[in-house]
C-alpha cells in the first residue's frame, strides 16, 4: 500500500484514515505482471526487471469506475503516470521504493508498505 510520495525533498503522506477505502493505492508484482488499485480503479499490466534494481512497467489496463472522492495528495491519473515512468526499485527496511519522474523530469519516490 502506498504510504508516502517524496517529491523534490517534500514528503507527502497518504493517510488512508482521512481518505477512506476509496483512496487506497496498492501495487503487487507476480511473475511478469503488476497489478493493484489506483483509488478506486484496479489495474494490471506487464513489467520487466533486470539486474541492478532496474524496473520498467508497461502499459496499464484499468477498470473505469468513477471516483466519488479523489485524495488531495495524489490523483489516480498521477499515480498511473508515475507508474509508467518507474525506472528502478529499492527495498529499505520494510518498505518498497519505486523511483519515477514527473513531467518536468524531477525524481519522485513512491513508498509502499506491506498491508
Amino acid at each position: 500500500m502506498l504510504t508516502e510520495i517524496i517529491r523534490t525533498g517534500q514528503i507527502v503522506n497518504i493517510d488512508r484514515q482521512a481518505i477512506g477505502m476509496g483512496g487506497v493505492f496498492t501495487i503487487s508484482f507476480q511473475d511478469d505482471r503488476v497489478s493493484g488499485m489506483g483509488a478506486p480503479n484496479r489495474f494490471i499490466g506487464p513489467f520487466t526487471s533486470n539486474s541492478g534494481n532496474v524496473l520498467s512497467i508497461g502499459e496499464l489496463a484499468s477498470t473505469l469506475m468513477a471516483a466519488i472522492f479523489e485524495p488531495e495528495a495524489l490523483k489516480e491519473h498521477e499515480y498511473f503516470a508515475y507508474l509508467s515512468q518507474v525506472s528502478r526499485w529499492d527495498l529499505r527496511q520494510s518498505t518498497l521504493e519505486l523511483y519515477s519522474t514527473n513531467p518536468d523530469g524531477i525524481v519522485v519516490v513512491l513508498v509502499f508498505e506491506e498491508n
